[in-house]
């Protein structure tokens, strides 16, 4: 996940670990916005941002942060540090 794919909202900050990001169609059908939050398993997160699918492979509902650091996969252009993105689940 890149910071040109969020529609609306923000980008990742870092300063919570409780943050997501929904695919527009989610968001949509589930009539879910920016600063709602979700629940996944046992989790609560607030919804910071609304982003496009991923070219090139298959998207997701619901994106979390995974880990930050130098080893992430998915850097933030504006900030020192790195996240790496992983698809989740919505319960039942």
């Amino acid at each position: 996940m890149t910071p040109s794919q969020v529609r609306k909202g923000r980008y990742f900050r870092g300063a919570s670990p409780r943050e997501a990001f929904l695919a527009d169609s989610y968001a949509n059908r589930k009539k879910l916005a920016v600063g709602d939050k979700i629940k996944v398993g046992s989790r609560t997160f607030r919804v910071v941002g609304i982003v496009t699918s991923p070219l090139g492979g298959r998207g997701s509902d619901i994106y979390l942060p995974l880990a930050r650091g130098p080893t992430a996969r998915t850097p933030i252009v504006t900030a020192p540090s790195t996240y790496e993105c992983a698809p989740a689940t919505e319960p039942g």
